[in-house]
């Protein structure tokens, strides 16, 4: 009884996860592989290969500019589509982490880009 417990609740909470990550996530609107979309080892799969960079190139190219390759995860084909994305604020206790002004980062907090 306990072991059909435990399974209908996993069961249940793939479920759940699968309609979230397709439907409801804040990335749902990002084309992308569905595999992808649904777990982070096709990512993982990716790397392992050696050659990931000719795998996002086949995907930009699919896909177009903007590209969900995890269920967190997005690629960009072009640093002009960055600030559409990476324009969040950072929380207050990660400005310790300030870079030099010659650095090269994704950093609106500074004004450096």
């Amino acid at each position: 009884m306990v072991l059909y417990i435990i399974s209908a609740t996993l069961f249940l909470f793939l479920v759940l996860r699968t309609i979230y990550r397709l439907s409801l996530h804040p990335l749902r609107a990002l084309p992308g592989p569905i595999p992808a979309r649904l777990s982070r080892i096709p990512l993982l799969l990716s790397a392992l290969s050696g050659s990931q960079h000719l795998q996002h190139i086949a995907l930009h190219a699919r896909h177009g500019a903007i590209v969900r390759i995890g269920p967190n995860h997005i690629i960009l084909s072009s640093p002009s589509h960055g600030p559409a994305y990476y324009t969040w604020r950072k929380a207050d206790w990660w400005l310790c982490f300030r870079p030099s002004e010659d650095a090269l980062a994704f950093s609106t907090e500074l004004g450096i880009t």
